[in-house]
């Protein structure tokens, strides 16, 4: 079963126990209430933001200079959970990202009412209309859009909506040279200047703490 299948099947299943309806109304009643994911990057001169599947560090995290933290909710691909993302909003006040496959407005409302304050898209899990749609539905609802890209094709799509920050999951200088003066570059598991996502990085390491504080210092 592919990642759109599988994530087809867990709406579904889903939606049968919370309808959309219900999910949305109270949705649009939290709008108010996110932290403000692009803000806090866009005061932090060097933004980190830490991904953990661990939310019992999320604290740590936020004591240790991270800016922002990525959870991961997918459970069959990634290992995650949807209770992590709770769990981690209630253990600190920093902003949090959604990070899943995220292919339907149904995601985007289950963000919301999880107390995610910014959901990541996959470029390549979506069609152009797909991407802007949500990206869209996301920022209307107070929370903020992160779009992931691997490769100059998906940067060209990425630009057409209007979400700040744009991911760069690549090695290639050049495609992070490339990212317009407008938008913020979060580079994955590298030192980046301005931005960086640590994930695999970190989660490898025996003291993910110990390992973000030297990145901080790099």
């Amino acid at each position: 079963m592919s990642i759109v299948e599988a994530k087809l099947a867990e709406i579904e299943k889903r939606s049968r126990i919370r309808p959309l309806e219900t999910l949305r109304s109270r949705a649009e009643s939290l709008r108010a209430e996110t932290r403000g994911f692009v803000d806090v990057i866009e005061r932090t001169p060097r933004a980190i933001i830490v991904e953990l599947k661990d939310p019992s560090l999320a604290r740590a995290f936020a004591d240790n200079g991270a800016t922002a933290l990525s959870i991961v909710t997918d459970t069959d691909f990634l290992g995650g959970s949807n209770a992590n993302l709770s769990a981690a909003r209630d253990a600190c006040s920093l902003p949090l990202m959604r990070r899943d496959y995220i292919i339907d407005p149904y995601q985007i409302y289950e963000a919301r009412t999880m107390g995610a304050d910014c959901i990541a898209l996959n470029v390549s899990l979506l069609d152009d209309v797909q991407m802007v749609d949500l990206s869209n539905l996301t920022q209307d609802l107070g929370m903020d859009v992160l779009v992931e890209v691997t490769s100059m094709d998906e940067l060209e799509r990425a630009v057409q909506t209007d979400a700040t920050l744009i991911g760069v999951n690549a090695s290639d200088d050049t495609l992070i040279e490339q990212v317009p003066s407008d938008r913020i570059a979060v580079v994955y598991d590298r030192v980046s200047p301005r931005a960086m996502l640590l994930g695999d990085v970190l989660i490898r390491e025996r003291n993910p703490v110990e390992a973000l504080k030297r990145f901080m210092g790099e």
